[in-house]
């Protein structure tokens, strides 16, 4: 439910569709096998009638936010490292925007996710060199691959303020990160529930991606709390798409019993319903897409049918949140409890509400939101 989720889910195939997420390319099995656990699969005691797709047919509105105590000052520097993935760079594709509103100064590093964390760190270093006042960046890797990086940057006196990843001491506050990425999971595991009674569930994912574990974490603690079952489907963002989805493919027909597959990882869903359908499985197996991408193919999925449902969660919208904190932190101000490492926004698509929501598969308006919060207009 962003690796990209550091690659970001968002939708979660909806993940965060989300968000961003969180794509990490170190080493990592691609084997296809299991990496979850069956929860109350095999029993029929669990669970609640099917409520049906409808349930999720209310659009969710943007987040609360409280007024700012004052106005921010003006000139404050900000660097954005991202990464070099679609959703990446998406979450931070509307920050110019806001920080143009406040009146502050941004600088944009792109790092090639392919180089592994040593590319995130020699980033990091250069936005260190900037000397900014603000450094946030897409987290697509263990904290403990950049915890270095991260303790040099905060010795410079940096506010440090990560998309992705786990909160730490060291910064001022986590976005999209483990809260957003557990509840994506759980709204991942509701949709299929809503089909039916105890519905055995393939997540498709790269075990080493600290956003992923989330979201494997919050499809089971759903499953034992409503029925069924979660299983891991391993692949890897090294591979490409194809050998991906070969991987995919070759798991749902060794594991019949697996009638959803779930992408949380934009580059995960690429060319997976085609390979489902040319393999014969779409008509066995629904698709829970991943992390819709503005101008991409993930609408026409949803409307089609060809994916059951995604997950919208907060993409373009966290790189508003790096702001807001950021603005709170130049007033003095204490961030409110539930706008540090928040659950983030969230929106179940299905193809009777995707063509009422907007391009941006965010809240609508959302921009409006924090700048009434900021007192700007």
């Amino acid at each position: 439910m962003g690796a990209n989720r550091g690659i970001r889910l968002r939708v979660i195939g909806l993940g965060a569709l989300t968000a961003v997420a969180a794509l990490a390319l170190s080493a990592c099995s691609s084997d296809g096998a299991s990496t979850g656990s069956r929860t109350n699969g095999a029993g029929n005691t669990v669970g609640s009638a099917p409520a049906g797709l409808a349930s999720f047919s209310a659009t969710s509105p943007p987040p609360e936010i409280p007024r700012l105590s004052g106005t921010p000052r003006k000139g404050v520097n900000m660097v954005v490292v991202q990464c070099n993935v679609p959703s990446c760079v998406q979450t931070f594709a509307p920050i110019k925007t806001g920080i143009s509103k406040l009146g502050w100064n941004l600088k944009i590093i792109t790092y090639d996710i392919s180089g592994g964390p040593n590319a995130l760190n020699t980033a990091l270093r250069q936005g260190i060199k900037a000397k900014p006042d603000y450094m946030t960046w897409n987290s697509a890797f263990p904290y403990e691959t950049q915890a270095k990086t991260v303790e040099a940057a905060k010795a410079a006196g940096i506010g440090l303020i990560p998309i992705n990843g786990t909160m730490q001491p060291a910064f001022l506050n986590c976005l999209s990160c483990s809260k957003e990425f557990v509840g994506a999971g759980v709204t991942a595991m509701k949709i299929p529930q809503a089909l039916e009674k105890n519905p055995n569930v393939g997540l498709v994912l790269q075990p080493d991606l600290k956003s992923q574990a989330d979201e494997m974490a919050g499809m089971k603690k759903q499953a034992e709390a409503a029925g069924g079952s979660v299983s891991g489907i391993n692949v890897s963002a090294s591979n490409p798409a194809p050998v991906n989805n070969q991987i995919v493919v070759g798991y749902l027909r060794t594991h019949p019993q697996i009638k959803y597959v779930v992408t949380t990882v934009d580059v995960f869903g690429q060319g997976l319903p085609a390979a489902l359908k040319q393999a014969g499985l779409d008509s066995k197996v629904k698709y829970i897409m991943n992390v819709m991408m503005p101008g991409g193919n993930d609408i026409n999925l949803a409307k089609s049918g060809q994916a059951t449902a995604g997950i919208a969660v907060e993409l373009e919208m966290a790189s508003y949140r790096v702001l807001d904190t950021a603005a709170r932190d130049v007033l003095k101000e204490k961030i409110p409890a539930d706008l540090v490492d928040p659950a983030g926004w969230q929106q179940v698509v299905t193809k009777d509400n995707a063509s009422s929501l907007p391009a941006s598969f965010q809240a609508k308006d959302y921009e409006q939101a924090f700048y009434k919060a900021w007192g700007i207009r």
